[in-house]
């Protein structure tokens, strides 16, 4: 066990660490005024804090170092939206072989997508979830029954009535094999 490196997560100190931010774990706080050192400086010390009063001193003194994630701002959700969508459309060129399309993912679908998949409490966590049920699903049920040919570039888009994901193709223009995704 001595060449082994343990990590253990906690949630201790959340509740502090969220009113410090304002607007929960997952977000940037609306205290602009205070710089981003200064604010993880102190949702370091609150998590520390939180640790010592749950745990034991002597376990306490065995931790060799505690890592406090700071918040996430829109930019970092926009990059993790980014990644996964990158990943659906890797999955797009590994199962349909021959058959792969463009796919293209217009800006008010991602900031859906962000809407039904983040959250002040939890940040990004479901935002996986919002992508299997907004656009895999969808996607997927247009390729098994045909309506997406192979080279075909699909866009998708918000719904007029706001609450899912529109798709639909442009034939004037089938993209060729070596084009790839663009979000």
């Amino acid at each position: 066990f001595s060449r082994t490196v343990v990590f253990m997560t906690s949630n201790l100190g959340s509740g502090e660490m969220s009113r410090l931010v304002g607007g929960g774990i997952g977000f940037v706080s609306a205290k602009e005024s205070e710089s981003e050192s200064a604010l993880s400086q102190e949702m370091f010390r609150v998590a520390v804090d939180a640790a010592k009063r749950r745990f034991s001193p002597e376990f306490m003194n065995r931790i060799d170092k505690v890592i406090v994630f700071r918040t996430l701002t829109p930019r970092d959700l926009q990059r993790i939206l980014d990644l996964e969508l990158s990943e659906v459309y890797n999955r797009i060129l590994s199962t349909q072989g021959d058959r792969h399309f463009a796919l293209q993912v217009t800006q008010d679908a991602k900031e859906f997508l962000l809407k039904e998949g983040t959250d002040p409490k939890y940040g990004a966590r479901h935002l996986k979830r919002a992508i299997e049920r907004y656009l895999i699903f969808p996607l997927s049920s247009l390729i098994s029954t045909s309506q997406i040919d192979p080279g075909e570039s699909v866009t998708v888009t918000v719904s007029p009535d706001g609450d899912a994901l529109s798709f639909s193709k442009d034939e004037s223009q089938p993209k060729s094999d070596s084009e790839g995704h663009s979000g």
